[in-house]
């Protein structure tokens, strides 16, 4: 099946959103980052062109907004609590996550393989997903976590 890139993109939202709503509590914190290029500056309509179906605007002066972490870097981002052995003085750790969610049939890009790739080599979790079951396993998430068990801070979720 060879989708393009709007019909990936609508097939793997609904995912993205669901593996936010079903991992994103407990030990587990994972943030949406969207990677884009936008142009701010003052905004007029340009003149009716049929070839547009919502029409035009024409960005005087305008500035370039860059956001997300890099080019590469994966859709959703975070940290994993973990406990650090007893011969490592037991103490908890956040590891950084990165997952990149992609529909049945989506393909990595190269800056996506680097950016896993470097993220594993400092010790991270880094990977690609395609399901619920996917993102758990690369998480290391063997039983159902409690949604009321709560870390401090922020629920990424919920933001």
């Amino acid at each position: 099946m060879n989708l393009s890139r709007s019909a990936r993109s609508q097939r793997e939202s609904p995912l993205l959103r669901r593996i936010l709503a079903t991992l994103s509590h407990g030990s587990v914190r994972l943030f949406r980052n969207n990677v884009a290029v936008a142009y701010q500056g003052i905004v007029s309509r340009a003149p009716p062109d049929p070839r547009w179906d919502r029409g035009s605007i024409i960005i005087q002066r305008p500035r370039v907004i860059r956001s997300g972490l890099a080019v590469g870097s994966a859709d959703l981002i975070g940290l994993r609590a973990i406990t650090i052995t007893p011969e490592m003085v037991g103490r908890c750790v956040a590891v950084f996550a990165s997952i990149e969610v992609k529909a049945r049939g989506g393909h990595t890009k190269r800056e996506q393989r680097a950016w896993a790739e470097a993220i594993r080599s400092m010790g991270g979790i880094a990977g690609t997903v395609r399901s619920i079951e996917e993102a758990k396993k690369l998480l290391s998430i063997e039983e159902e976590s409690d949604p009321e068990q709560v870390l401090p801070g922020i629920n990424a979720y919920e933001v």
